[in-house]
């Protein structure tokens, strides 16, 4: 683990066998200053089950720290979301007995401190996707995709909780599948893509047309106001991104054939823009249960000024 300079190493891996031969680190997860790793610790017999899991960081200053083990037995996965915008405390998943089955519906979402206090509960149900949950900028409220099952056209939500109080407000109608929240830099705004619930139509051409009607949304921070920003019927829109301004979004396209492009939405005007033509090799149109990983296939690198 090392600064962006390269300063400050720690030999997180090496330190942790010297003590447990049997252990080892998976899902390592950077803070927002760069100066914090959280990661999962897993120890057990080679071949077996993990007997201990823990969810731990280490920063350039200090060895490595256990925050948090499940009791066990029944021993639980944990698989950190990302970190709270000031570094403070980690989100994370919580994985009864090590389930492929029950994470594929949604986990619950939980949050836990630095400062050695117990997880908080954030929400029943989220899928394990990076882009289901966005902070504000003040990094006081999250704004997630909630809603069990692992259909990603039918009971999904966008809801804002209060990291503080632990509050939560659901933004979005019970009638549209919503998820891919993103807040606007200025904070005042969040984009998502949305389409009509189809209800558990458990894939075919049912699913296939819900999933082709998704359009890019947005609304304010407070779920007023929301409206759609496209509405191409020859498209399908999703995973919106801010630029730094808040004047504009990019977003991923696909026709029904698998055409993959990249446009530029203006968020007042609705002016659209092509800006990638093709995405090659594209993703699979149907992805899984309707949801493309687009982050693998572009990022945005947007620099304020």
């Amino acid at each position: 683990d090392t600064g962006p300079g390269g300063e400050g190493r720690v030999l997180l891996q090496s330190a942790i066998e010297e003590e447990e031969p049997l252990t080892r680190i998976q899902d390592v997860v950077w803070s927002p200053d760069g100066r914090k790793l959280a990661y999962v610790l897993l120890s057990g017999r080679p071949g077996g089950p993990p007997e201990r899991v823990s969810l731990g960081y280490v920063d350039l200053e200090s060895g490595p720290r256990e925050l948090y083990a499940p009791p066990s037995p029944p021993q639980d996965g944990l698989v950190p979301a990302g970190w709270a915008p000031d570094g403070q405390s980690i989100l994370f998943w919580r994985d009864p007995m090590f389930s492929a089955s029950i994470m594929a519906d949604g986990l619950p979402l939980e949050i836990l401190p630095l400062d050695g206090g117990e997880p908080k509960d954030v929400a029943d149900f989220t899928l394990l996707h990076a882009d289901f949950w966005s902070s504000s900028p003040t990094g006081q409220h999250v704004a997630l995709t909630v809603g069990a099952g692992r259909e990603t056209w039918t009971n999904k939500r966008i809801a804002l909780v209060d990291l503080e109080t632990g509050g939560m407000e659901y933004l979005t109608d019970e009638r549209m599948a919503a998820f891919s929240p993103a807040f606007s830099p200025d904070g005042e705004k969040i984009a998502y893509a949305a389409a009509l619930d189809i209800g558990h139509a458990w894939g075919g051409d049912a699913a296939k047309l819900g999933i082709a009607h998704r359009r890019i949304w947005v609304m304010s921070a407070d779920g007023s106001e929301e409206h759609p920003l496209t509405g191409d019927p020859a498209y399908r829109d999703e995973r919106p991104l801010w630029s730094a301004d808040g004047a504009h979004i990019l977003f991923a396209r696909m026709t029904e054939s698998g055409h993959a492009s990249l446009w530029l939405v203006n968020v007042t005007g609705g002016d659209l823009r092509r800006v990638v033509d093709q995405l090659s090799p594209a993703p699979e149109w149907f992805g899984v249960y309707g949801y493309i990983e687009w982050d693998t296939f572009f990022d945005w690198w947007t620099c304020p000024g």
